[in-house]
């Protein structure tokens, strides 16, 4: 290693250092030195219906989506509008019923990010939270609790009684009209994920060849593949990899027949609506975590005795063969969907 690369390695771990330990002790003793002023704030916030949601760290799209099922949650059992902040993605918000204003982190200027993540962080109480609890083993914690994660996410939260647990995307007339134009979609079809983020884990991943078993069993459907550019083709769908936006991409979904996915981003999407989603689950995390009305769970054998296995810092699956994965077989997921679906008269090759 060099001295200049040796330099910005120690650099950024006397940053982190920095962070953790002196920067958030102090945001936590202004908490506590001001604790009059926050429950001054918290107070009036309270008076006026109104909740401060935000979450200014992480870029992972389905936690944000997830995000707005807390929001859903909130206005349904404390009676609030949301304000909302978030560190990307703020289109995720737009026409949500709940929400009052929502800001993006990245949009904002170095004053505003940081008198909106300090003030945040210092006045923080019973009406203004950070999506993500803060716990010293959320770990530990998450393998001792087979919760949904609108309730892991948000259970810090004075007065929520989860009621209703779906994500939450709304669209209005205009953009129904637009989206509707801009896609182009046949007048039924079923969208189809064969693939998650495996440069983060590939323990989710069921395999192309079951994926395409399944599409085959079905040439009456148009499948449709959303999803990025470089990511494996399915034969016999229409590709859209690379060609919608975010908005475009929860239109696709809202409409479907049915979507049919691996655990993860595309299920949180669907959980905001009615429409089936057929998910494939591996042994990385508990189904309850990702289980919404709509979902359905496919399961062979049960999960195996390593499951759930997201905590053990591993990209690939350590045990052999892949037994949560290689024991699941297309046949049983074609005859999932099917049995689901049949009475609406789907056809199976």
């Amino acid at each position: 290693m060099t001295t200049v690369n040796r330099f910005t390695a120690a650099r950024k771990k006397l940053t982190r250092w920095f962070k953790r330990v002196i920067k958030d002790n102090l945001l936590l003793a202004l908490h506590y030195v001001g604790y009059p002023l926050v429950l001054g704030v918290n107070a009036w916030l309270r008076r006026r219906k109104l909740f401060v949601l935000y979450r200014l760290h992480g870029s992972a799209i389905g936690d944000t989506v997830v995000m707005t099922g807390v929001v859903r949650c909130i206005a349904e059992d404390l009676g609030c509008r949301v304000i909302v902040y978030v560190k990307q993605n703020d289109d995720i918000f737009l026409h949500n019923p709940h929400v009052l204003f929502c800001r993006s982190y990245e949009k904002m200027n170095r004053l505003e990010k940081t008198l909106i993540k300090s003030g945040l962080d210092i006045l923080h109480g019973s009406h203004i939270a950070k999506y993500h609890p803060q716990m010293r083993d959320l770990e530990g914690y998450l393998l001792s609790h087979r919760e949904h994660s609108i309730v892991t996410n948000s259970r810090h939260i004075p007065g929520l009684q989860y009621r209703t647990l779906r994500t939450e995307i709304a669209f209005d007339d205009d953009e129904l009209e637009r989206l509707g134009r801009a896609l182009a979609l046949p007048t039924a079809y079923a969208v189809v994920k064969p693939t998650g983020k495996t440069s983060v884990t590939t323990k989710k991943e069921w395999g192309l060849e079951n994926f395409q078993a399944v599409i085959d069993a079905f040439p009456d459907v148009a499948w449709v593949q959303p999803g990025a550019p470089d990511e494996p083709l399915l034969e016999g769908v229409i590709d859209l990899r690379g060609k919608t936006n975010l908005r475009e991409l929860f239109y696709l979904i809202a409409n479907a027949r049915f979507t049919l996915t691996i655990e993860g981003l595309y299920n949180h999407i669907a959980g905001a609506f009615t429409n089936p989603s057929f998910v494939v689950y591996s042994g990385h995390f508990f189904p309850e975590a990702f289980d919404y009305d709509n979902t359905i769970a496919i399961i062979q054998n049960g999960l195996p005795s390593c499951s759930p296995c997201f905590a053990d810092g591993s990209r690939d699956c350590p045990i052999p063969g892949k037994p949560c994965m290689s024991e699941l077989t297309p046949e049983f997921a074609i005859d999932t969907i099917r049995k689901t679906l049949e009475p609406h008269a789907l056809k199976e090759a």
